[in-house]
């Protein structure tokens, strides 16, 4: 056979596979093709187009099989030698859409917008609806196509007319289904808007549940791979709106089931705080239960499933359920997922109300260890309940003679509740422990020097708190004059401020007796210390 150039597009000699006429090898193509062979369907339109040299609708399919081949441009080129060549009809309003249709998706693919592919979507809108109209069976595979472009341009009725076209062509084409439920759902949001049409909305709804039910129900069929992944997408958005659907018609045993099987598909397109308010908890942690097990059959442990374990822990916490919600919180946090590493803040919570004091502090660490903006951002979520329970957890640290998880969390408590006593009782609790690192240890020990240094930020922030407390001016000039023995000038400022603001409270006639005994105490120990800053200066 010799290559025959036929209206700009070349024919490339075929080996004969058979007897046929050409009806029979377009046939035989367009099978091929639409099982997504395209090289063989080629090799099929080509010996038709041997077979009626001079017929269009065979230099047409060729096209079509370029098309589906990448060769977008290729095609384009040769329909526009076609119609130079003196060739028109709907066969090249066929090749035009198809080929901006295919143009489109592959600009959407890219993550491209503007005005080239809105150009790509209406001129394809423009050229398969001219010629699905006038052959909707010829053009059958036009149909979906032109649903899709239709309803991206919102040009709903065209889009809803060719999607049920493509679902009836095909019955077992989940695509179709499914973008026709999309469709019927754009149009009853338009309808819903306007109380007139309230019946026509419903009508739209109906549609749109039965089609996206098909659709899930072709997706769910067993595939022919050990998990059907090329269809993962699509299962997800078919469930995630039918979960929609039936949530708007609290139909919530139907929600929790289409919530499982789209977590199992892809978690990360949910909405979990909206979802886990919408529905009742026992549906909720059902789903996710249900959902992350059948995750982990597709895919195995990946770490996007460890924000549907954390939630699932975070609802059995709420629900009083410490024991399952510490599973799933730790399942959650040794993902890795830095999403989840709020869970140490849950799981320690439950622990501290089981009186598992150690393992609060482990969570606490975890977490600290982790991120620790995080943690006091989370512990400040809910201060009137964590600054009691770090303060307390740091007590417990202090007795349990443990220095560093004790400094840790007692100035957490401090950072939480903002209080200038918090402050204090970390300064304080951190100069005790200097001098007794000191006595252990001797005066060069680096934990003592630790210790103290900290003592002093601590004593600094409670005096920033409340910058008129006596006793935090006292508890400052004393850490600077008799611990560190520095700055010897602002203690000595320090010890005045507090002698002359103690005495200025002592003449308050409703200050009560507790309070008028430490007033008076830290009179007398700021001016007993003032004597003492006055000899050493003069003995020097």
């Amino acid at each position: 056979m010799t290559p025959l150039l036929i209206a700009g597009v070349l024919l490339l000699p075929a080996q004969v596979h058979g007897p046929g006429d050409a009806d029979d090898w377009i046939s035989r193509g367009r099978t091929l093709l639409e099982e997504g062979r395209a090289t063989e369907a080629q090799d099929a339109f080509e010996q038709a187009a041997e077979l009626e040299p001079e017929s269009l609708r065979s230099r047409m399919w060729i096209l079509r099989s370029w098309m589906e081949q990448g060769r977008i441009n290729d095609s384009l080129d040769a329909t526009d030698a076609l119609r130079t060549g003196g060739a028109s009809g709907v066969e090249l309003d066929y090749l035009y859409g198809m080929a901006w249709f295919l143009a489109a998706e592959k600009k959407l693919e890219q993550n491209a917008d503007g005005p080239s592919l809105r150009r790509n979507v209406s001129d394809a809108v423009d050229h398969l609806r001219l010629a699905t109209d006038a052959n909707p069976e010829r053009f059958g595979d036009a149909l979906y196509p032109l649903a899709k472009v239709a309803w991206m341009s919102q040009r709903l009725d065209v889009a809803r007319r060719a999607a049920v076209g493509a679902a009836e062509r095909d019955k077992g084409n989940a695509r179709a289904h499914h973008l026709l439920g999309r469709i019927a759902l754009s149009q009853r949001e338009i309808a819903a808007a306007d109380p007139a049409r309230e019946e026509e909305a419903l009508a739209h709804e109906r549609v749109a549940l039965e089609s996206l039910l098909q659709a899930a129900t072709l997706l769910d069929l067993p595939p022919d791979g050990p998990t059907g992944r090329e269809n993962e997408a699509l299962l997800s958005e078919t469930h995630l709106q039918l979960l929609n659907l039936h949530l708007r018609g609290r139909d919530f045993d139907r929600a929790g089931a289409a919530l499982a099987s789209a977590v199992s598909w892809d978690p990360d397109r949910l909405d979990y705080q909206s979802l886990f308010v919408s529905l009742p908890a026992e549906v909720f942690t059902t789903a996710l239960t249900e959902g992350s097990a059948a995750f982990e059959r597709h895919f195995g442990k990946e770490r996007r499933i460890a924000p549907v374990h954390w939630w699932l822990g975070y609802a059995r916490f709420r629900a009083g359920l410490y024991s399952a919600a510490e599973r799933s919180l730790l399942v959650a946090v040794a993902s890795g997922n830095p999403e989840t590493r709020s869970a140490w803040y849950y799981i320690a919570r439950l622990r501290y109300v089981q009186r598992n004091y150690g393992g609060a502090v482990a969570a606490l660490r975890a977490f600290w260890d982790a991120e620790p903006t995080e943690l006091l951002s989370s512990l400040e979520s809910d201060g009137d309940f964590t600054g009691p329970m770090i303060a307390a957890l740091g007590e417990w640290c202090a007795a349990e003679g443990r220095l560093v998880d004790a400094t840790i969390l007692l100035e957490l408590a401090a950072e939480v509740s903002k209080s200038s006593v918090s402050w204090q009782r970390l300064g304080s609790y951190l100069a005790d422990e200097g001098a007794r690192w000191r006595e252990r240890e001797g005066p060069s020990s680096k934990t003592a020097a630790r210790c103290i240094a900290t003592a002093l930020r601590a004593f600094d922030r409670a005096h920033l708190v409340a910058p008129d407390a006596p006793v935090h001016m006292l508890d400052l000039a004393r850490h600077l004059h008799l611990v560190l023995h520095t700055d010897l000038e602002r203690a000595r400022k320090l010890y005045e401020r507090a002698r002359v603001e103690a005495g200025r409270r002592l003449v308050d006639p409703s200050v009560d007796l507790a309070t008028r005994t430490r007033l008076s105490e830290i009179r007398r120990v700021a001016r007993e210390n003032l004597d003492r800053l006055a000899a050493r200066t003069a003995g020097e």
